[in-house]
């Protein structure tokens, strides 16, 4: 079992792409997971994807939320406008699971925490 935190972001940002897991509960008891990719460029993904017992990811069509290329910084970006990227792809997810699952306390600013340093 993974025991994945709840309402915390879980962040590979050290690695190509970027991979930013959000797990949570709803109120039916599924479980749900919102996974941020960015790549190396301007692309953006997030999709919903609804997880197992063991908050693995499951076989059913994951839900594509965003496909984004409108967070480009005219190809030269630092990690200040990395961060700042994520923070605002984030943000958009927080704002759609909230309108989405209207019975979850969703944090208005949840804690981040590095996959690698979780583990």
């Amino acid at each position: 079992m993974l025991n994945h935190p709840e309402h915390i972001w879980l962040e590979d940002i050290i690695y190509c792409p970027t991979q930013i897991d959000y797990y949570f509960t709803d109120p039916e008891d599924k479980r749900w997971c919102l996974y941020i990719r960015q790549r190396g460029g301007p692309e953006a993904t997030m999709e919903l994807v609804e997880c197992d017992e063991n908050q693995e990811f499951s076989d059913f069509p994951w839900e594509r939320i965003l496909t984004s290329e409108s967070y480009d910084i005219n190809g030269q970006r630092s990690q200040e406008d990395e961060d700042r990227v994520i923070m605002e792809i984030e943000s958009e997810g927080l704002c759609f699971l909230k309108q989405r699952f209207p019975g979850v306390n969703f944090p208005e600013t949840p804690e981040r925490k590095s996959r690698t340093l979780w583990k």
